[in-house]
């Protein structure tokens, strides 16, 4: 999970940062996937970067890579995470970069539930793995191997583990062809991608999930193209009457957004480029503005959390 936390390099060997559609498990429904090279060259990765500078975080960057053997900026190249419906234990993450396996290995069989099973030429460690939210913590075991010397495959479930390093091993079509055009459609400049089909059934109950679970499939886009910071989400609703709803729930958003920008200029600023429009059963919203006025407002509302955490602590 120490991986997981390192989405937000090497060597001619590596594969691009683009998306591997044949390394996705066939069952798959769901896709996220991070190039973070692409993200580091672009005008908003490097302000977030220099940021980082300016924070005194490069410093504990390397620290980080003392202990764990991988720099979480400098030796990540892309991951992917997907799953087959809801179950957490059933996701895969595929982590592409430059590791110090020795490290790797040492940090993981110092685990107290450290545990080996061999799946041919490949060897899947077992690790109990605890995160906590304030003051709740929960225990979940963890399984994962480092395939060729830089691509970490995990998962929260053995089988799913040694499915995912078939996939990865043994290239097949990938899952359903869909999927992957969602994915891949429209992302010219992506470096954040996120497609999924059946998303209703995954939306929960919770009051915050309404939107989702009208939705059949979605897909979303970040990315920059000339220096302009770009977000496109296109969600697919099961009917054009629950199209119209969306579209309908997504304006009174907008709406709600623009009355809280009232005291907040900046806010009220990204608001309006917000372009909405519904077509069949297909809702989109797009989204377009220079580097820095993104940068500076999403370090503004960084801040403003932090002061408030820090005021509650």
């Amino acid at each position: 999970m120490i991986l997981t936390a390192s989405l937000c390099v090497a060597a001619g060997n590596l594969r691009a940062g683009t998306l591997a559609k044949n390394e996705i498990g066939a069952d798959a429904n769901w896709i996220v996937h991070v190039d973070h090279e692409a993200f580091l060259r672009s005008a908003i990765g490097k302000l977030v970067r220099a940021e980082l500078t300016a924070q005194g975080m490069e410093e504990d960057m390397q620290n980080f890579a003392t202990v764990f053997g991988f720099h979480p900026l400098d030796d990540v190249r892309d991951a992917t995470l997907y799953g087959a419906g809801g179950d957490r234990k059933k996701a895969v993450v595929l982590i592409d970069g430059k590791f110090d396996q020795d490290k790797l290995l040492a940090l993981v069989r110092m685990n107290a539930e450290h545990a080996e099973f061999d799946h041919g030429d490949v060897t899947i460690h077992r690790w109990l793995h605890e995160e906590k939210k304030g003051e709740e913590s929960t225990h979940q075991m963890m399984y994962g191997c480092l395939c060729d010397g830089h691509l970490v495959v995990m998962s929260g479930d053995l089988d799913v583990t040694k499915r995912a390093v078939d996939a990865v091993r043994s290239p097949s079509a990938g899952p359903a062809a869909e999927l992957l055009d969602a994915v891949t459609s429209d992302g010219n400049g992506a470096f954040f991608q996120v497609a999924g089909t059946g998303v209703g059934a995954m939306a929960g109950d919770e009051p915050q999930a309404a939107l989702l679970r009208q939705t059949e499939a979605l897909r979303l886009h970040l990315g920059e193209t000339a220096g302009k910071v770009f977000v496109r989400i296109a969600l697919e609703a099961k009917s054009q009457e629950m199209a119209q709803s969306m579209g309908q729930m997504i304006e009174g958003l907008i709406a709600m957004a623009t009355m809280a920008g009232q005291d907040q200029p900046a806010l009220a600023e990204m608001v309006r480029k917000i372009q909405l429009s519904t077509e069949g059963k297909t809702t989109r919203l797009r989204f377009e503005a220079q580097a820095q006025p993104v940068f500076d407002f999403l370090k503004k509302q960084w801040e403003q959390k932090k002061q408030q955490s820090e005021a509650t602590s």
